[in-house]
């Protein structure tokens, strides 16, 4: 059983931090979860979606149209809105989900931005309901760990950029991978020549410093390169952030 933060009319806005003001380039609702949209236009965000691998690091905090600036954060409470007056003026209370189940639970990313008790496919928890009536929202401070295996795509695959994580590389010859620009600011790959076959040769879809490389050579065992996020204008890109071994080329 599992259920899905909804849009439910009248959600308070609790405490929260990191917030600044945004364009959105869908509708959206208080609550929901987004990230950039990188189209060269700055500070621009559209809904994260678990289904398209669009990671989130931001909570709207405002409703607004399409084309509207409405204020988004890093972090956020919301609490339920206060039912209507019953019986003897007492108010009942409403709910983000009808079970008791639930309480303490994490919350994950689901679709269309929406917080979800189901783990998708990118398993990216994005909060916790910490009562019935309220959702802590912190997507960024729950990055998966690097101690997370990635598996090797083998020779020719692409490299996953979902989630941050080790990836053991193991060739059987003089083999190549690629690896598409990351999901997230911050976001870390480590990766490591595990079993040395022949050379491993990796293309990035952008470069990698600022000298521009965007080819990654290993070529013995134990051969490390660490590579995390950066915001390169409307674009994130890779940074090499430690490297032993790795030869680093522009082709």
């Amino acid at each position: 059983m599992a259920f899905t933060f909804t849009d439910q009319d009248g959600k308070v806005t609790g405490r929260i931090w990191g917030s600044h003001k945004a364009t959105v380039s869908v509708a959206v609702e208080v609550g929901d979860l987004l990230c950039a949209l990188n189209t060269g236009v700055a500070n621009t965000y559209q809904l994260a979606d678990d289904s398209d691998g669009k990671r989130a690091t931001h909570v709207a905090v405002q409703s607004g149209a399409a084309g509207d600036e409405i204020t988004v954060a890093v972090g956020a409470e919301l609490a339920a809105p206060e039912g209507a007056p019953g019986v003897g003026g007492v108010v009942t209370p409403s709910y983000f989900a009808a079970s008791t189940d639930f309480l303490g639970a994490d919350l994950f990313l689901g679709e269309s931005g929406k917080a979800s008790s189901a783990v998708g496919s990118t398993g990216q928890k994005i909060g916790e309901l910490v009562a019935r009536d309220r959702i802590l929202f912190n997507p960024t401070a729950y990055s998966e760990p690097v101690a997370t295996t990635i598996a090797d795509p083998g020779d020719a695959g692409a490299i996953p950029v979902t989630k941050s994580g080790t990836v053991p590389i193991v060739t059987a010859g003089a083999e190549t991978r690629t690896l598409a620009d990351p999901s997230f600011p911050g976001q870390i790959l480590n990766i490591g020549l595990k079993t040395d076959g022949g050379n491993a040769v990796i293309t990035t879809t952008s470069p990698v410093n600022q000298t521009g490389n965007n080819t990654l050579t290993g070529a013995d065992v134990g051969d490390h390169i660490a590579l995390i996020a950066i915001e390169d204008g409307s674009d994130i890109e890779w940074r090499v952030l430690a490297n032993d071994g790795w030869g680093l080329t522009t082709v």
